[in-house]
């Protein structure tokens, strides 16, 4: 199940539920299901960004690797979609020197794209000392209304050779962090934050991506369900309550990476009273769950007091 379909599902449930705020209710009293990625490409198959050019790969190299990091992210520019909030585009790249070239040469791989609605960031994701050029897009899409969905294409050149990686697209999504997590490696994760709608009370959930764990970027999947393994790609961060889902705070925490995990840890605060505890261990992109009521055993509790706030 890709990440759009999940968010779909979930939207058509909500769209039940937000009538009155939304005004979707059909005249003779049915619903109409808001066509949440409506109108955005399949990026996935439309390989865009490669390159069988030596020249272009070469130089897109050399732009990427002499690029001066700023020492806090700058505005690329804005987006408005009419449904959710306004989109910045951040980069760290922020003066024109090494802004400019890369994104011309960009806009010669992938002329499709709208310029103006793509920034990009230099980085490091497998501690390798190469940098990579993460790439965010911005499609604004949607029948009545339009909604911000973000898509993300690592590059990164190999012996000349430019490898494209893809993940997306998130609706409203946005780039939370990027760290170690999950297995020992020292490559680091994608965290994306993005949410289940935007004319309802939505879910915000994160995705944990690994641009390297095949030729294309993979995510890590997570098991709620406390029956059977019905492993999914959200991670839940926040929740709304309002009588669609429980009444709770929620504070997750990235576990130091181990072979064996655990590998992150949330906290659920009920509003009724006492917490849940679920302990996630990663293998191979699949994270299954242990759950403890109120208080975690010692071991675990060790590793909260020790993990990173996400």
């Amino acid at each position: 199940m890709t990440a759009q379909t999940e968010i779909t599902l979930v939207c058509a449930f909500l769209a039940g539920l937000v009538l009155a705020e939304s005004g979707i209710a059909r005249a003779e009293g049915g619903i109409q299901f808001k066509q949440y990625y409506a109108g955005v490409p399949n990026y996935a198959e439309l390989r865009l960004f490669e390159s069988r050019s030596i020249k272009l790969n070469s130089e897109l190299r050399r732009l990427v690797s002499e690029a001066a990091v700023a020492d806090s992210p700058c505005r690329r520019g804005v987006l408005t979609p009419t449904a959710g909030s306004e989109r910045i585009l951040e980069s760290n790249l922020c003066d024109g020197v090494s802004f400019d070239p890369i994104k011309a040469l960009l806009r010669t791989l992938a002329p499709g794209l709208n310029a103006n609605q793509m920034t990009f960031w230099k980085t490091d994701l497998d501690s390798d000392g190469r940098a990579e050029l993460l790439v965010e897009y911005v499609d604004l899409a949607g029948q009545d209304v339009t909604d911000a969905y973000l898509s993300l294409w690592l590059l990164r050149i190999v012996n000349d050779r430019l490898l494209v990686s893809y993940a997306g697209p998130y609706l409203s999504g946005r780039i939370h962090t990027y760290q170690p997590f999950g297995d020992a490696s020292s490559r680091r994760k994608v965290f994306v934050r993005y949410q289940s709608c935007t004319e309802c009370h939505p879910w915000i959930f994160l995705s944990a991506i690994d641009f390297f764990a095949t030729p294309q970027a993979e995510v890590f999947l997570f098991n709620y369900s406390k029956r059977q393994k019905e492993f999914v790609k959200s991670l839940e961060y926040r929740l709304p309550g309002h009588g669609h889902s429980i009444d709770a705070e929620v504070e997750t925490r990235a576990v130091e990476p181990t072979l064996l995990g655990p590998h992150l840890i949330q906290q659920f605060r009920l509003a009724k009273g006492g917490s849940e505890w679920w302990v996630f261990s990663c293998l191979r992109l699949r994270c299954d769950h242990q759950m403890f009521l109120n208080e975690l055993p010692a071991e675990y509790e060790r590793l909260w007091a020790r993990g990173s706030t996400l």
